[in-house]
């Protein structure tokens, strides 16, 4: 009978399928397996190493047997049947003609043939046990259960096998042949040249009988079918510049699929992971390409083999696996950085780009090692201590904390500068085991703050003045409104104040407009380059309140009665409501605050010789404000003298005075 127009889902039933790789331990044959849905299989394991050595650059495989040579080498000769001879086997051919059995010579042409009847029972699922012996030949044992009604009859079982798909039905084909056995088992070997197609397939027919001649004189029945879907034959596995390359056999069949799955040491040694083809990604028929392998690191991968058909794929549940390890490549670090600690000069933090590989260890030395010691490459960390180097053991910083930050950078915080030492070098070394490779070494200046400074109000001008820091090429002023900490690296300064400028002026002259009303905090600290880096000192503070400025004018007219008008004006380039003020007179010169001793700015006092009047408080603001004070006087206003504005004690207002003639009398 035949049904070659049903699909390959519909001529299979599942199978069991189990492997080994080089090992010679004897089997025991499995139990029957009941039928249910295809679930094939094949688990072969190809290691780089059962040690698992780093992968040494790729090479070519060694070439698979051409087609048309034997597996013994002889050129052209095929076996008996000649159905699969261009692959080549070892073991018993398939399509020969007469087999010894049990002392009886079987003439497989003469065995009957399927009589179409009914059979007792479902074929029973073969189970399948590859195993990859050395010089990269395959066998493969098909097994199935012995039978348990056999009634004192003897069995014998005739294996037939498809290349791509399931025999023909009939049990009528010599050359598809594999074997004839009176036991539960036959091998079907095979060389290391690619398959033929993604898949085999195989029945099993059994023929009863009192004895042998009788029992193949008989109509046989279908006792079990299977199908076996072949791992990647001849896989090589390596790292070409950082990628991972695993290749194999091309298989000559539009039907076969791959899929691969890179695992972790730990997930492959989980027996809860248990990863399927549906966990796995697509992989071309030779072979893939894992781009995003992590050097240092040990990996498992996946193969799962399959075969398509029509709109699904069966694949085989146990995977081949391939275990690599990664070399290492060490990085150098190009990048380090130096940032100064806000609080303490003898503290630096230092930081740089992970690198994808190895650890990094930072060298602080006190001598500056070669220019180009990044360059050097890849050498013994003992080699690096050399007078060529000047990178000594001891001068590595032992087991100090790292931390990496959200956007991935390395940072070793609070790292202590020596006393005593105005210079020190920072080196990263990336090292794996006995090697290093220096990355660029980054100094270290000790700069110191600028001395004794002092800050001076002149009302239009804010006046600081310090000593010159040694080694300076600048100094920056910066200016906050609230307490804490500055860093002078990632502030912007107000106002910078070079050596040659320091010697003519002794310090910086800063606008006062730039300074907003109230508390301020001036910090200055010391800038120079070095080492190609910008290093700044710690910085030094001064605290100094601001009052608001207030412009004011007087304008003083007499009239033909010699009454006079006294007109007020005033302005600021900040508003400010309730400024309270008084005019007041003095005979011989300007009238004093009692604070006028002690700032230009400060004329918060009305210590006058001779207050006139006091006007109501007044609003300030960019728009000038005028007020009448003739009526407001208490006194007769003198023809001689000096008059001026003074504000009332405790309000952060200093008044400007106009230029001295309009408040001259007389």
């Amino acid at each position: 009978m035949s049904d070659s127009g049903d699909s390959i889902l519909n001529k299979l039933v599942s199978s069991r399928t189990r492997s080994t790789r080089g090992t010679d331990e004897a089997k025991t044959p499995p139990e029957a397996a009941p039928t249910g849905e295809p679930s094939p299989a094949t688990g072969t394991d190809t290691p780089a190493s059962t040690s698992e050595p780093e992968a040494a650059p790729l090479s070519e495989p060694a070439p698979s047997p051409a087609a048309g040579a034997s597996a013994d080498g002889t050129d052209g000769q095929q076996s008996a049947g000649g159905a699969d001879a261009a692959w080549g086997r070892v073991g018993p051919p398939w399509g020969r003609r007469f087999i010894q059995l049990d002392g009886d010579e079987i003439d497989v042409a003469s065995m009957a043939e399927d009589d179409w009847a009914e059979p007792p029972h479902a074929p029973h699922d073969l189970v399948f046990e590859a195993r990859e012996e050395s010089g990269g030949q395959w066998s493969l044992t098909i097994s199935w259960p012995m039978p348990e009604d056999s009634r004192g009859e003897l069995s014998v079982f005739r294996v037939i096998g498809g290349e791509g798909e399931p025999p023909n039905s009939d049990c009528d084909d010599v050359d598809a042949t594999v074997d004839v056995t009176l036991g539960s088992s036959v091998v079907d070997g095979t060389t290391n040249a690619t398959p033929l197609a993604a898949a085999r397939y195989y029945e099993v027919w059994r023929y009863r009988g009192s004895s042998i001649s009788d029992a193949v004189s008989r109509s046989p029945y279908r006792y079990g079918e299977g199908y076996f879907i072949w791992p990647p034959i001849n896989v090589s596995a390596g790292v070409d510049h950082g990628q991972v390359v695993v290749a194999w056999d091309l298989v000559e069949d539009d039907a076969v699929a791959y899929r691969w799955l890179r695992l972790s040491r730990r997930d492959a040694l989980n027996p809860a992971h248990r990863p399927g083809p549906d966990d796995a990604a697509e992989s071309p028929p030779g072979g893939f390409v894992d781009r995003d392998a992590e050097p240092g690191q040990k990996y498992v991968y996946l193969i799962f083999s399959g075969v398509r058909s029509g709109s699904e794929v069966l694949w085989s549940d146990q995977p081949h696996r391939v275990r690599l390890k990664v070399p290492e490549v060490l990085t150098p670090v190009m990048d380090l950085a130096i940032t100064h600690d806000v609080d303490r000069e003898d503290v630096v933090h230092l930081s740089w780009t992970a690198v994808p590989s190895g650890k990094v260890v930072i060298y602080r030395s006190a001598k500056a090692p070669r220019e180009d010691v990044h360059e050097a490459g890849e050498m013994e960390i003992t080699a690096l201590g050399s007078d060529e180097y000047g990178l000594p053991e001891a001068d590595a910083i032992a087991r100090h904390p790292i931390q990496r930050d959200a956007e991935g950078r390395m940072w070793m915080r609070n790292v202590s500068v020596p006393d005593g030492l105005a210079e020190v070098h920072f080196t990263p070394v990336t090292q794996a085991g006995v090697n290093g490779v220096p990355g660029k070494s980054v100094g270290w200046l000790r700069l110191s703050l600028p001395g004794t400074p002092f800050l001076e109000d002149r009302v239009d001008w804010v006046l600081v003045v310090f000593e010159w820091p040694a080694g300076a090429e600048q100094v920056n002023l910066y200016a906050t409104t609230a307490a804490g900490h500055l860093d002078p690296a990632a502030a912007v300064p107000m106002e910078v104040i070079r050596e040659d400028e320091h010697l003519r002026f002794g310090g910086f002259r800063v606008p006062r407009a730039k300074f907003a009303p109230g508390p301020c905090r001036i910090h200055l600290a010391a800038q120079r380059k070095y080492d190609g880096q910008t290093v700044f000192s710690a910085t030094c503070v001064m605290e100094q309140v601001f009052p608001s400025l207030v412009y004011y004018t007087l304008d003083i007219k007499r009239g033909r009665t010699g009454k006079p008008k006294v007109t007020l004006t005033v302005w600021g380039p900040a508003s400010h409501d309730g400024v309270r003020m008084a005019l007041a007179w003095r005979s011989d010169s300007l009238p004093l605050a009692k604070s006028d001793t002690e700032s230009p700015s400060a004329k918060s006092d009305t210590d006058s010789p001779k207050p006139l009047c006091v006007p109501p408080p007044l609003r300030v603001g960019p728009q000038p404000t005028t007020v009448e004070l003739s009526d407001l006087l208490t006194v007769p206003l003198p023809t001689t003298g000096f008059l001026r504005m003074l504000t009332h004690p405790g309000d952060q207002v200093a008044l400007v005075d106009p230029p001295l003639n309009v408040l001259r009398l007389g």
